[in-house]
């Protein structure tokens, strides 16, 4: 769903504010109201240095709004994840593939938006750790944090997609562990285009029994409870008081590090080989279908049945998808030995199939 709402507080933007961006003025960054007698696109001027403000803001939170969204309306993206699954170097790897890897072969551009604020934020907590330290992302420690938004900017004429603005929401593990704690900072779920459900293999049943049994660290919570609660708080969200209404907000059950289970995988495992979907400027729906299947039948032999059954009984749009951020499994201190991504892309490409940004083959 294209989204007119604040990304930070889910306000109203239709009569978004200015603030003053002097570094030295006494209302710096303090939201100001559009004046009655402004004419329309005209930026004011500063009630206190008389500077012009061109920074619009929302008069809620005071969070930076980028114009091309206010427009255009805003693909909001949550990822969904107990602490420990890995939501945070996903997203980290995740943006620098999309920048890179998608755009090249797609012919598209991706621009960050909201002035410095998400370029700061995505090199400061994500790119410096992975990609200069060599380092896992620390753990999320905020309650609230803001999003990271973008904007994909394809060419009029292009055959492989069309312009969007997207906004991706990282959060502290420990909000998912509560519906309470959900509501009140994991709204972005319900206001989302899509959301990436990351489950770590270790939480399934049969793959926690093989590590505990070799003596290795599990990854706490239960996959099963964290998809009811997000169930319940989608349904709140989107006033769908019956169970027999399914959500109709695209879901991708992402299971994260699977390069600790290729040594398992069959041979002719399409999880395995690299995505058809960066072959070319299209999706490939056939590869995408072929590994949510295979990724069914291994939940099924986890011991995942139940998620499963939630998943399509709930949902109106579900793809189930195995992959691995960093390719490699982090030493005792979180170093990385080399960042080798596998299908690190295919649930965004899916989700944005479904909202009809890119095309499919």
């Amino acid at each position: 769903m294209d989204m007119k709402l604040c990304p930070k507080c889910f306000a109203s933007v239709e009569a978004a504010g200015y603030a003053c961006s002097a570094p030295h003025c006494s209302r710096a960054g303090i939201p100001v109201p559009p004046a009655a007698e402004q004419e329309e696109g005209a930026a004011p001027l500063c009630p206190a240095c008389q500077s012009r403000m061109t920074v619009k803001v929302c008069l809620e939170c005071g969070f930076e709004l980028d114009p091309d969204a206010l427009q255009r309306g805003l693909l909001c993206f949550s990822l969904v994840g107990d602490q420990g699954v890995g939501k945070s170097n996903y997203l980290g790897v995740l943006i620098r593939e999309l920048a890179g890897e998608f755009c090249r072969v797609y012919g598209a551009t991706l621009y960050p938006t909201g002035g410095d604020r998400t370029m700061d934020r995505y090199q400061r907590i994500y790119s410096r750790p992975l990609y200069d330290l060599g380092v896992c992302v620390p753990p999320t420690e905020r309650e609230d944090v803001d999003p990271l938004t973008y904007t994909l900017l394809f060419s009029d004429d292009s055959a492989a997609g069309r312009t969007c603005a997207l906004a991706f929401y990282d959060s502290y593990g420990k909000n998912f562990q509560s519906e309470a704690n959900m509501a009140l900072y994991n709204r972005s779920i319900y206001h989302s285009a899509g959301i990436l459900l990351l489950v770590d293999p270790a939480q399934f049943p049969a793959i926690r029994e093989q590590r505990s049994a070799r003596g290795l660290p599990l990854t706490p919570g239960d996959p099963q409870e964290l998809l009811l609660r997000t169930i319940h708080l989608l349904r709140a969200g989107l006033g769908l008081a019956s169970v027999e209404q399914k959500i109709p907000v695209p879901l991708a059950v992402c299971v994260t590090k699977m390069d600790t289970l290729f040594h398992q995988l069959d041979p002719a495992s399409f999880v395995r080989d690299p995505s058809r979907s960066l072959r070319q400027p299209a999706l490939s729906e056939a590869d995408l279908s072929s590994c949510s299947m295979e990724m069914e039948s291994l939940l099924e032999v986890w011991g995942a049945g139940e998620l499963l059954r939630h998943v399509k009984s709930q949902f109106q749009d579900w793809c189930f998808f195995g992959l691995s951020a960093l390719g490699n499994s982090p030493g005792e201190q979180g170093e990385i030995p080399r960042i080798s991504p596998h299908r690190v892309l295919d649930p965004l490409l899916w989700l944005l199939w479904r909202n009809q940004i890119l095309k499919a083959e």
